[in-house]
């Protein structure tokens, strides 16, 4: 894996790219952004063991997008500070340089120019996501993880300001391509009626489809309370499935 560090737009700390190549060459890649609390890409986690199929079984090169942040602070455990009065704009432009970037450095990292794009986004990552119309020509799927139209109680204090809950629906519904919102049963940071009502802002895709996730919680890494082995499977399971077009 090629880690990269870029530019941020937050008080000059930078962001992070990890970049993976498929085994078999190609201009598809699977961009994976995190929630707000949570970092992309990480040995062991589930966005880390989604990629490596991905990429071994040579569907798709794999990319992590981590935001600027206070780095030092963030390591330190204290993920609040490490955002303090970071606004939405500041972490939206950290993704679309990201993706910038990301075109710049393909032919190198790849091997080929990357033309078609699907998104595996969690939390306000998919939030954030939704917004993103200056990418969405070149996006065929996204995946929304127990993402809503807006903040939550739990997210309120990290970011500083957040747009209109028309603003996300509006951008959303210039997606054309495939969304599917994976729902954890149990979620209790983000309302459900947030986000069904997020999945219904996609109102000019070709699909839209939910899948709930029985008893998991909001980041899908427990069911019932426990058994995270089981909650990381069924995760990977279903958004794999969806990807590559498996009913």
């Amino acid at each position: 894996m090629t880690k990269l560090h870029t530019p941020g737009n937050y008080r000059k700390n930078h962001s992070i790219i990890k970049f993976a190549k498929s085994v078999i060459e190609t201009d598809l890649t699977v961009v994976f952004i995190h929630g707000l609390y949570g970092t992309a890409g990480d040995r062991g986690s589930k966005s880390y063991i989604l990629g490596e199929k991905i990429r071994r079984l040579g569907v798709a090169n794999v990319a992590y997008l981590n935001s600027s942040r206070d780095w030092k602070i963030y390591k330190s455990g204290d993920e609040k500070k490490a955002f303090c009065e970071k606004t939405f704009d500041e972490e939206r432009r950290d993704i679309l340089d990201m993706f910038r970037v990301l075109n710049e450095r393909a032919p190198e990292v790849f091997g080929a120019r990357q033309k078609r794009y699907q998104i595996v986004a969690n939390s306000m990552g998919g939030t954030m996501a939704s917004t993103l119309r200056e990418v969405f020509s070149h996006v065929e799927k996204i995946v929304l993880c127990g993402s809503g139209t807006g903040s939550s109680s739990a997210t309120k204090p990290i970011l500083s300001t957040y747009p209109s809950k028309c603003y996300v629906t509006s951008a959303a519904a210039t997606f054309t391509g495939d969304v599917l919102l994976l729902q954890g049963e149990k979620d209790a940071v983000v309302p459900l009626a947030s986000q069904d009502e997020l999945l219904a802002a996609y109102s000019s895709a070709r699909l839209a489809v939910k899948k709930i996730v029985p008893g998991a919680n909001h980041n899908f890494s427990k069911i019932d309370g426990g058994n995270q082995s089981l909650a990381y499977e069924l995760y990977i399971s279903v958004i794999f499935s969806f990807l590559m077009g498996i009913e």
